[in-house]
């Protein structure tokens, strides 16, 4: 466990910005984490990384579907719930 901090620590060392590490238990409401919600953590994190890797910054990442997307930020601003049809895939 932890190693979660090891990685925003290391991060946070090679690039000029504020890293944070955010760690399931802390956010997650209504019990243990289903099988789903372990694999949609590890696919949150690898296409998040991927999108850093391919500089789509100014995007989130979100579950459509079974589909992950990037939603751009700017599409979203002010918005308190999205719906399906303001993502623009």
């Amino acid at each position: 466990g932890g190693v979660g901090y090891h990685v925003a620590h290391e991060i946070g060392e090679r690039i000029d910005l504020e890293i944070r590490c955010t760690v399931l238990g802390h956010t997650q409401r209504g019990g243990t984490p289903l099988v789903f919600d372990r694999v949609l953590g590890t696919r949150l994190g690898t296409d998040t990384v991927q999108a850093a890797a391919d500089k789509k910054f100014g995007n989130m990442l979100a579950l459509l579907g079974r589909e992950i997307i990037l939603a751009p930020l700017k599409s979203l601003a002010g918005i308190t719930r999205v719906g399906f049809h303001l993502i623009d895939n």
